[in-house]
């Protein structure tokens, strides 16, 4: 986690999809780590508008991923990897 560039990441929910996208990017590995949560309805919901940003907010992520794989265009999250 070390080597990747967290510091323009999103502070909020997209954090995490974009770290994940990152890991994938720079080939690192990914594993699973189970954490007990507390699911009460009042702590997992958001907003409508919120999630739809949201999910904007990952189609953008996977769309720059692509683009940044396929040598088209970089970003402060996704350089140019060295060769």
């Amino acid at each position: 986690i070390e080597l990747l560039p967290l510091a323009d990441n999103a502070s909020g929910h997209l954090f995490s999809f974009q770290l994940m996208a990152q890991a994938a990017y720079f080939r690192q590995s990914v594993a699973e780590v189970p954490v007990e949560a507390d699911y009460h309805a009042e702590h997992h919901s958001i907003p409508l508008g919120q999630a739809a940003t949201y999910a904007f907010g990952n189609v953008a992520c996977l769309a720059r991923y692509l683009l940044a794989r396929a040598g088209v265009y970089h970003s402060t999250i996704f350089p140019r990897r060295a060769a």
